[in-house]
């Protein structure tokens, strides 16, 4: 009778097939840990519009928010649909002034909404429809000293605007970075307040010049593993048959 030999796979194999396995898992549902997305993006003060803040244009603001996919919708009206409590993570940097977090905040999907702006005499000047994506939530940790006094960081919101109504065809959460070249207004607005007074001060609007999708670290994590596993066994296993010769 023929033998049936079970030998288990050497230690670099099993890594290879185990790292495999769990990718096969996790890549199909398109996010990990916990069904989290980061979004990072840039932007850039175009003009000095508040002279009491110490900035310069072209200053430069950075950073990311994380929110949870899976989150319920929502729905404001028959064009918008929130996703309240949606952002798991804010942080930005303003170049030379410091870096502000955030732990709460929502996003919109505005789709096939109708406008009309007014002029300052009442008169219509433009309607239509138009999508949009908003980031809203608090905002912790960036202080300026201008001519107003101390002010410090209360809020942000990003806002993508397109009044072609070409950027979204549904109200579903988009969980890739929406294409930029599709909206003509692009901003994030940092809310202030002054210290000493408590009360809201305004905000300054910087435009935005990138959001780019950030990858999941464990995904690429396992990639990684996997492939350094299977490029060990092969190695292994080409070794092994020199010495045979």
């Amino acid at each position: 009778m023929p033998r049936l030999d079970l030998a288990w796979p050497r230690s670099s194999s099993l890594v290879a097939w185990a790292s495999l396995m769990v990718m096969g898992i996790l890549l199909p549902c398109g996010v990990s840990q916990g069904a989290l997305v980061t979004f990072a993006f840039e932007a850039e003060l175009e003009a000095d519009l508040q002279p009491f803040y110490d900035m310069d244009p072209g200053q430069k603001l950075r950073g990311k928010f994380t929110f949870e996919s899976n989150t319920a919708a929502s729905p404001r009206s028959a064009y918008v649909t929130r996703y309240d409590n949606s952002i798991e993570a804010f942080s930005l940097n303003l170049e030379g002034i410091g870096t502000g977090t955030g732990n709460d905040g929502f996003i919109d999907i505005i789709d096939s909404q109708p406008y009309t702006i007014f002029d300052s005499n009442g008169q219509v000047t433009s309607s239509g429809i138009r999508d949009a994506y908003v980031v809203d939530g608090r905002l912790n940790g960036i202080t300026l000293e201008g001519s107003l006094g101390t002010n410090i960081s209360y809020g942000y919101q990003i806002n993508l605007l397109d009044r072609e109504n070409e950027s979204f065809t549904t109200q579903d959460l988009a969980l890739t970075p929406p294409d930029f070249s599709t909206f003509e207004i692009r901003s994030i607005n940092l809310l202030w307040t002054n210290t000493g007074t408590g009360g809201a001060i305004g905000y300054t609007p910087f435009q935005l010049t990138s959001i780019t999708a950030v990858p999941e670290p464990s995904t690429n994590m396992l990639m990684g593993l996997g492939i350094v596993a299977m490029l060990l066994h092969r190695r292994r296993r080409t070794s092994s048959g020199d010495a045979v010769k």
